[in-house]
């Protein structure tokens, strides 16, 4: 067996234009947060989970991204599992690793 951390995750929803989709993804990889799902419509949907304490900062820093034109929509509410993805670069190769917080 082994120990798992539990959080209050909270799961968001943006969906934005395809011009501010990069902007949208290079700002999540640099926060603490996990992207879910991707939509790709006519517009892109992106849904992501954060830590519940982290809410109201991440939804401070979008709309200010985007400037008032973008804002994240409450998907649901629980209590789970939380990991952050990082990168490494070992010799040339890009890896995704996985840590628990």
């Amino acid at each position: 067996a082994k120990i798992i951390t539990m959080a209050h995750c909270v799961d968001l929803a943006v969906e934005c234009d395809y011009t501010f989709y990069g902007k949208l993804t290079d700002f999540l990889s640099r926060e603490d947060t996990v992207i879910l799902d991707t939509e790709y419509t006519d517009n892109v949907k992106v849904i992501f989970r954060i830590k519940g304490e982290n809410k109201q900062n991440i939804d401070a820093k979008i709309t200010d991204l985007s400037n008032g034109r973008v804002s994240s929509t409450v998907i649901s509410e629980n209590f789970c599992e939380f990991w952050k993805f990082f990168r490494k670069k070992i010799k040339g190769f890009q890896i995704f690793c996985r840590i628990y917080n």
